[in-house]
């Protein structure tokens, strides 16, 4: 059995593996009665810290040690039919609430949400590795790669 913590480290290395290696998005596909909270986005960039621990030297800042830790975006679809209405206005509140969680847990260095209405394309370096969130039925483009999450 996988504990979250195992969970959140193979969904960011297959994440990682496929901007890498296949120029793909990896999308976490939703089913409608998920919405994701803050606490999911700090294990997550917890997680990302941890990963990309090798890249410090002895807990020396990466700053000082000229190597930097590559940031994670998570572009977060919306229903763009939705983006002006109550719904779309919840769900940006909504995000801002996420983004909060992070600074005070000190991780929008490394973890950014962008809400969006179209899941960005990996780039093959790896400064910035792209990982999308976009709720079962939408369409994704060809550079998506569907991951369903379940409840």
């Amino acid at each position: 059995m996988f504990t979250p913590d195992q969970t959140l480290q193979a969904l960011l290395h297959r994440t990682v593996e496929q901007a890498v290696r296949y120029g793909k998005t990896l999308v976490l596909v939703t089913p409608p009665e998920l919405r994701l909270q803050p606490a999911f986005f700090v294990s997550l960039g917890h997680a990302w810290q941890q990963a990309n621990a090798s890249h410090t030297d002895a807990g020396i800042a990466s700053t000082q040690t000229g190597i930097s830790i590559p940031r994670l975006r998570v572009d977060w679809c919306s229903d763009d039919s939705t983006t002006m209405s109550l719904t779309g206005w919840l769900d940006r509140l909504h995000t801002r609430k996420c983004e909060r969680w992070l600074r005070r847990e000190r991780l929008s260095d490394c973890v950014q949400l962008s809400r969006c209405l179209l899941i960005g394309k990996a780039s093959q370096q790896t400064s910035t590795v792209v990982m999308g969130i976009a709720p079962e039925g939408r369409p994704l483009p060809a550079w998506g790669t569907a991951v369903p999450m379940q409840c």
